[in-house]
């Protein structure tokens, strides 16, 4: 398999005349050969150059190369899949479930976080360029799709938060960064999803992603010294909570007290490290005491 690997990249270093979609055959042919062949690693790596020559192009470029079952095809080879049992779709750090989060996502061997953080990206950089019309495909495997992506960006994230990162055996502190890009990545998929139709699941999922990258990204806060970073990390965070109100305004949600409370007491601590003015501060307050006794 490894030499099958260094065909391939041997290959593409020394065909610079192919064009656009040569190369995309070329790869897809090599994919169709190792995959059938069992080399899943040769395989994988054909995908992720697929997608690096892919996610930069308009689909009139490409010929209508079905774009969403790329992504969804190298997704599935950086990972594995298997049911959950109920706890494992929990929220780290609220009392709320994900109802979109169906099974447990874990990394394929080999497969490191960034690979997936990459593909997902680019997958999100292509629908805010080109639109979900555009992602190729019918409606409801362009959706399946994006539901996809999700759950493996909330299944990445809570990952990233239980597995130590660091020597083997440490227990340093998680990527919060890293966490809130994939939690931010899947409220933007499942708001995606919902520009269809109005789904209350899928909004309130979107909910929960949003409030799970703020408090990521105020975990970041404190565990860094980069004062710049801090800063930027806090005012997007105070947008996602923002955001959260926004969502449930449009779509009817009601949060239950415990969100509520979580909601209000972050966006409160947000708010005095933000240095909020006077006025917004007590207004914040009030809030989370508005909240605090129905929540106990």
């Amino acid at each position: 398999e490894s030499k099958v690997t260094a065909m391939l990249e041997e290959i593409l270093s020394q065909r610079t005349d192919l064009g656009l979609m040569d190369t995309v055959e070329v790869l897809n042919s090599a994919f169709c050969e190792a995959h059938s062949a069992g080399y899943t690693a040769a395989a994988r790596k054909t995908l992720l150059h697929l997608v690096d020559k892919v996610h930069t192009h308009s689909p009139a470029e490409l010929n209508n190369v079905n774009v969403h079952q790329l992504f969804a095809n190298t997704v599935q080879l950086l990972c594995t899949f298997q049911s959950a049992p109920d706890a494992a779709s929990q929220a780290p750090t609220q009392s709320q479930a994900s109802s979109s989060s169906s099974s447990v996502v874990d990394l394929a061997a080999g497969v490191q976080v960034g690979e997936v953080v990459e593909v997902l990206s680019k997958a999100l950089d292509y629908i805010a360029k080109h639109g979900l019309a555009a992602f190729g495909g019918g409606q409801d495997q362009v959706q399946r799709t994006l539901l996809l992506l999700n759950e493996v960006s909330w299944n990445m994230a809570v990952r990233l938060g239980r597995v130590p990162t660091g020597a083997e055996g440490s227990t340093s502190v998680p990527d919060f960064l890293t966490m809130a890009r994939l939690y931010d990545m899947s409220a933007t998929l499942l708001l995606h999803h919902l520009a269809k139709g109005s789904d209350q699941g899928h909004a309130a999922d979107a909910c929960i992603s949003l409030y799970l990258s703020a408090a990521c990204k105020l975990m970041s806060h404190r565990s860094t010294a980069d004062t710049k970073a801090e800063s930027k990390d806090l005012q997007e965070a105070m947008v996602s909570v923002g955001s959260i109100r926004a969502v449930r305004s449009e779509h009817g949600i009601t949060a239950n007290p415990n969100t509520s409370f979580s909601e209000a007491r972050l966006e409160f601590e947000l708010g005095c490290l933000l240095g909020t003015d006077e006025g917004a501060l007590q207004r914040m307050a009030a809030r989370v005491v508005k909240e605090l006794v129905p929540a106990r």
